[in-house]
């Protein structure tokens, strides 16, 4: 019976051990996230609508003439969107992706070498969550389902 106790306590204490690493380390994410977002909307905001959302767009990725429509419709609330690909295409996209604040991931302060896939982050009550299915997002935002 003794045994048993110890072996429960001792399953308890792992369990308890994975809840904190798991939460320190939503916090680490958070506070980066936080930190990055409000570098990137302070120094890209226009000072009407604060960006809500970071958008990474990757000209490479197969999927990306279904993302150039989403981002070129209008959009009620603007978000970054930080555009892997040639400077040249950059400033094309800026001009189809008005709704939106486009930069380079050089501007951003990200590593250029590292090519990310469609992601965004994106701003959810009072909290920032990864959003693995951009397009997705991007398409239920502009129907007006997803408030970010």
């Amino acid at each position: 019976m003794e045994a048993l106790l110890i072996r429960t306590a001792w399953m308890i204490g792992v369990l308890m051990l994975f809840v904190l690493v798991f939460r320190k380390r939503r916090l680490a994410f958070q506070q980066a996230v936080s930190q990055q977002f409000e570098h990137l909307s302070g120094k890209f905001g226009t000072g009407t609508a604060m960006p809500e959302a970071i958008v990474v767009a990757n000209y490479a990725y197969p999927d990306f003439g279904e993302m150039d429509k989403l981002l070129a419709a209008h959009a009620s609330v603007p978000s970054i969107v930080v555009f892997f690909g040639p400077e040249w295409l950059k400033d094309i996209k800026c001009k189809q992706w008005h709704s939106h604040i486009v930069i380079t991931p050089r501007e951003a302060g990200w590593p250029t070498e590292e090519k990310l896939l469609f992601r965004v982050l994106a701003k959810r009550r009072g909290m920032f969550v990864l959003v693995n299915e951009a397009m997705a997002y991007l398409a239920e935002q502009l129907k007006g389902k997803v408030s970010p």
